[in-house]
């Protein structure tokens, strides 16, 4: 058992001590990270840092205004980061005319106002070893107790002002405030004493809303905003820093799915970095994910209790039936009309539960928990209770930012430590297989035989890789699974165009492609994959040379449809991610390679693939405004044409498409779109 030094006093603030404790981040109680920590991980929080430092410098300046801020915000969203940036930020900011202090995290021996006085007290002195009383069995006279600590805390500190961070204030209030007599006493604190302002954190700030209570409007009330994509960019950024690396392009492609993952809960974000960032392995994530969950229990259980009956079962049918769904499909799910639900599916929406989204081009409006920590702790205790896979947790992450190959790599690992629910979770359950499920193909061996053949190849393992696609061909076609049997030939031929040359391949494909049957462009497809292979190994002059001697082949082969076949292979290598100059040079050689067979649709397809590499090519935030401009039936086409792409590469491209299910063979390439 590794041993690690003795703590500091709880709130003190910490500075940075050696590579065990780098290597360690407390992600739930920001308390116990270094001040050097704390500094380097501050994301998104720079603006409301400021305007809070601005507000304590207004209260020195004018003494006479009563500003005490409240911090507002879901579980995890940042709230105690941010009062230990406060702590780290303030004698820089403001001065020696004013002192911070902050209170722990939990209020155990605060029972009474007076107590609460004589807590922060306490903690203006915690360095010294100061451990305070414990709380009160009785207090006989509440006005004499609130009098001696507020006399004692006030000669307790010489700066003209304390400024006093308080989480959990609403909790605080329900136990040591609970009538009005409490409440006025710390409303005139609050309204009279220029010496003290507050700054509180809570999770809803209802308590100062009410005008028929005491404590009505006497906070600011700031929400601590959701993390946008650029925010977990910057996260990921800083955490890859304070390890002294930097975070690779394959990590920074998964940000799109690490955002909506998380929901912007920034606490949810810092416990998966690792796993993003390859410091950890999913099983290690898993298992923080499931702690942070298992510490978040009542939260959520108070979350659902709040919300109406009727409402509940709206938000059991999002859940349990897959996200995102439109109000007709939840409508549907519970056997009601859409105008039956739609105010009660609102509420939902207008308190912060879900969110609303339209994909371009769409008119329907799609609806997803925001706290998708939430959504697995709803999964967790309602839906599969008992999971044994702590994996299962982190399903919806590991779809979008695992490769098959890594999915493999970690299933033989878990196996071999001993963690079967683990690997099956990735061997019987990774994004692939779920994909081809869900597409309505039914789940044969010779799916996981050619999947793990493509796995061999892209390792560098080609004779395996050949001999497994062969067998994967062969069972294939034995079981009439002539769509698998097609894309395990083309990766054959792609495999040879790689070793042995274009022609070679076209010889392949010339001696088996009857096998394909009416699937003879989806072999060819494959031969798109050879191009991305040859610039990823030997550079784009390379890959160029290769795909003009494929182009070259099908060219003298006129029984194959060459329209279908270019526009498939241009699909293929799109998806792939093949340069888009590469691409637009290799379109300009069309016309020297197909001579007569050149003719007006060649020319009109030519111009349609150079015409979608524009589109694909402008910035996403101009591409809808640039379509509006085009010809109505380009810009559906342009629609149709990206939706014959995989969801991975549709995110790598910025493309908001929804996720249709597409008729693929064996899961990655498209087929041509019709």
């Amino acid at each position: 058992m590794a041993l690690h030094p003795q703590p500091d006093p709880p709130m003190v603030a910490r500075h940075s001590g050696d590579s065990m404790s780098r290597a360690h981040i407390p992600w739930f109680n920001p308390c116990e990270m270094d001040d050097e920590t704390v500094l380097m991980l501050n994301t998104g929080r720079e603006a409301l840092l400021a305007q809070f430092f601005r507000a304590v410098r207004e209260r020195l300046a004018h003494p006479g205004i009563f500003n005490h801020w409240l911090l507002t915000g879901m579980r995890g969203a940042g709230k105690s980061f941010f009062l230990r940036l406060v702590q780290v930020g303030f004698k820089d900011a403001v001065g020696q005319q004013a002192r911070f202090v902050l209170l722990p995290e939990e209020h155990r021996n605060i029972y009474a106002p007076h107590e609460f006085l004589a807590e922060i007290q306490r903690m203006l002195n915690v360095d010294q070893g100061a451990i305070g009383a414990s709380p009160a069995w009785r207090v006989e006279d509440a006005n004499q107790a609130w009098e001696a600590a507020l006399g004692g805390l006030l000669k307790a500190f010489t700066e003209p002002l304390l400024v006093i961070g308080v989480e959990n204030f609403d909790k605080l209030l329900e136990q040591a405030f609970s009538d009005e007599t409490d409440n006025s006493r710390l409303r005139h604190l609050m309204s009279f004493e220029p010496r003290i302002m507050l700054c509180a954190t809570a999770v809803r700030g209802d308590f100062d809303e009410n005008y028929n209570q005491r404590l009505f409007r006497q906070f600011e009330h700031h929400p601590i905003p959701r993390w946008d994509a650029a925010d977990h960019r910057d996260y990921l950024a800083r955490r890859a820093k304070r390890e002294n690396k930097e975070p690779t392009l394959l990590q920074l492609a998964r940000i799109d799915a690490y955002t909506r993952y998380t929901g912007g809960n920034a606490r949810a974000a810092a416990v998966l970095a690792g796993a993003i960032l390859d410091d950890i392995d999913p099983w290690q994530a898993a298992r923080n994910l499931d702690e942070a969950i298992e510490k978040m229990s009542d939260y959520y259980r108070n979350l659902i209790e709040r919300v109406p009956v009727n409402t509940r079962k709206l938000f059991d049918a999002l859940v349990r039936g897959g996200e995102p769904a439109s109000q007709t499909e939840i409508a549907e799910r519970t056997g009601a009309r859409q105008n039956d639900i739609s105010r009660a599916f609102m509420w939902l929406v207008d308190h912060g539960y879900i969110s609303e989204t339209r994909q371009l081009g769409q008119k329907t409006k799609q609806y997803r928990v925001l706290d998708r920590l939430f959504v697995q702790f709803y999964r967790m205790r309602s839906i599969n209770p008992g999971q044994r896979s702590k994996l299962a947790l982190m399903a919806e992450l590991l779809a979008d930012t695992l490769a098959f190959q890594d999915k493999w790599r970690f299933a033989n690992r878990y196996s071999g430590d001993g963690k079967e629910p683990e690997a099956r979770t990735f061997k019987a359950y990774d994004a692939a297989r779920a994909e081809y499920l869900e597409a309505g193909l039914p789940d044969y061996a010779s799916w996981n035989l050619g999947k793990r053949a493509w796995c061999q190849s892209t390792q560098g393992n080609l004779e395996q890789a050949l001999a497994e696609h062969k067998q994967a061909l062969e069972e294939s076609l034995a079981q009439n699974q002539i769509s698998d049997a097609a894309w395990n030939l083309g990766q054959m031929a792609r495999i040879v165009a790689g070793q042995s040359g274009a022609e070679a391949a076209w010889a392949l494909l010339d001696s088996e492609i009857g096998k394909a049957g009416g699937e003879t462009i989806h072999a060819i497809q494959q031969l798109g994959d050879a191009v991305f292979d040859k610039v990823r190994q030997q550079g784009e002059a390379v890959a160029f040379a290769l795909g003009c001697d494929l182009l070259q082949g099908l060219a003298e082969r006129p029984a194959f449809p060459a329209e279908a076949a270019l526009r498939a292979l241009w699909i293929d290598m799109i998806d792939m991610g093949v340069p888009h100059g590469l691409l637009r040079d290799l379109l300009g050689e069309w016309h020297g390679l197909f001579g007569e067979r050149h003719d007006a649709g060649m020319q009109a397809l030519n111009q349609l693939l150079r015409d979608w590499l524009d589109d694909l090519d402008t910035p996403n935030e101009a591409r809808e405004t640039r379509r509006l401009m085009l010809d109505p039936d380009l810009a559906t086409t342009l629609t149709a044409l990206a939706e014959g792409l995989s969801p991975k590469a549709r995110q790598r491209l910025g493309l908001t498409l929804p996720d249709k299910k597409s008729n693929r063979g064996l899961g990655r390439t498209a087929r041509t779109p019709t």
